[in-house]
C-alpha cells in the first residue's frame, strides 16, 4: 500500500465531495438572494445529478488516456466553479457555474477510483474504504463549516474555499504516479463485451444506487429548507444534514475491510 499517495487522493477526494455538496447548506441564501421559489430551487439540484450522469463517458475516456489526467482536471473544475455560487448574479450563471463544478465532479471519479485500487496494494478493500473515507468525510463535513461561513463572511466570500482544492490538485500532479497501466489493454477497454458475465450485476448494482441517490439527494436538498421554514437556523440546517459523518467511519472500520492475518 502506497500510503502516502493514497493519503493525497482521499484528501483530494474529501476537497471534491465537499465542493460537491457546497449548494445545499447554503441554498436557503441563494433562494433569498435570487428571490427563488421551490420549484427553480430544486430544479438546481436536478441539474447537478445530470450533470453527473456523464461520469461513464468519462470513464471511458479515461481508459483511454495512458495518463490519468482527468484526476487533476476533476479537481480543478469543481474547486474553481462550485464556489463561484456564492458570487453568482443571476439563476442562470448559477446554472452555469453548477454545471462546471458537476462536470470536475463527474470527471475525477471514475479515473481516481482505479487508481486508488492500485495504490492500495494487496489490501485493496481496506485502501479503497479509506479513499471512499475521505469523500464521505466531505459530505459530512460541508454542511457543517459551510453555513458556518457563509453566515460569518457571506456569500461572496465563497470564493476562498476553492484555494485548498487548486492545492491538492498541485500535489497530486506533483506526487500521485498518474501512469494508467490498463491501456496497454486498449482493445477490452473499448469492447463492451469484454464486461461478460459481470454486465448483469453491474446493472442491478446500478439501478440500485440510482435509487438510493434518488431518495438521498432529493431529501438533503431540501432538509435545510425544512428547517428554516420551522424557525430552525442555517446552521441547525446545515447539521441535520452533517448525518453521514457515522457511515463514513463505518466505511473504514467495518468488518469487511478489517485486515486479514
Amino acid at each position: 500500500m502506497q500510503k502516502l499517495n493514497l493519503l493525497l487522493i482521499a484528501l483530494a477526494h474529501f476537497c471534491v465531495d465537499s465542493y460537491a455538496s457546497m449548494l445545499a447548506p447554503v441554498l436557503p441564501l441563494v433562494m433569498l438572494k435570487l428571490d427563488l421559489n421551490y420549484a427553480y430551487a430544486g430544479l438546481l439540484g436536478t441539474l447537478v445529478s445530470l450533470v453527473n450522469l456523464s461520469q461513464p463517458l468519462m470513464g471511458i475516456w479515461g481508459d483511454r488516456m495512458a495518463r490519468r489526467y482527468l484526476v487533476i482536471g476533476g479537481i480543478l473544475l469543481a474547486a474553481v466553479f462550485s464556489p463561484l455560487l456564492g458570487i453568482a448574479p443571476s439563476y442562470w450563471t448559477i446554472v452555469a457555474v453548477l454545471c462546471g463544478g458537476g462536470l470536475g465532479v463527474a470527471a475525477f471519479h471514475p479515473q481516481v477510483f482505479s487508481l486508488a485500487g492500485e495504490l492500495s496494494g494487496q489490501r485493496r478493500a481496506f485502501g479503497l474504504s479509506l479513499f471512499v473515507f475521505g469523500g464521505t468525510m466531505g459530505l459530512g463535513f460541508t454542511p457543517l463549516w459551510v453555513p458556518h461561513y457563509a453566515s460569518n463572511f457571506g456569500l461572496e466570500f465563497l470564493p476562498l474555499v476553492g484555494l485548498p482544492g487548486l492545492a491538492m490538485a498541485f500535489l497530486v500532479y506533483r506526487f500521485v504516479p498518474l501512469d494508467n497501466p490498463q491501456i496497454h489493454d486498449r482493445q477490452n477497454a473499448d469492447s463492451w463485451g469484454a464486461l461478460g458475465r459481470q454486465a448483469v450485476p453491474l446493472i442491478f448494482i446500478t439501478v440500485v444506487v440510482i435509487l438510493r441517490s434518488i431518495t438521498q439527494l432529493t431529501f438533503g436538498l431540501f432538509i435545510p429548507l425544512l428547517g428554516l421554514a420551522r424557525g430552525e437556523s442555517l446552521i441547525m440546517g446545515g447539521l441535520a444534514l452533517a448525518s453521514t459523518i457515522p457511515r463514513a467511519w463505518w466505511a473504514v472500520w467495518s468488518p469487511a475491510t478489517w485486515p486479514i492475518a
